[in-house]
């Protein structure tokens, strides 16, 4: 299939946007998003620091793994 023409006004738009505007979007866009998620992470916690750690002095959940046998394979 042939690529679809573009109008006059579409390649007035896309000769706008230079190497340096692109990149000013680019980082503008990035430190949004970093903000919102460093904001997103020290909401979880009283601390501000974004651990999950609530001064408890309890540390995280940790699962212990199980061994699993080929035997517990095949009973499943």
């Amino acid at each position: 299939m042939p690529p679809k023409r573009t109008s006059g006004a579409a390649r007035a738009v896309v000769a706008l946007m230079t190497a340096v505007a692109v990149e000013q979007l680019i980082e503008a866009r990035e430190s949004a998003a970093l903000a919102n998620h460093e904001a997103l992470q020290n909401s979880t916690n009283g601390q501000g620091e974004g651990s999950h750690n609530s001064d408890t002095g309890m540390r995280g959940i940790v699962r212990t793994s199980r061994e699993y046998t080929y035997k517990d394979f095949l009973n499943c």
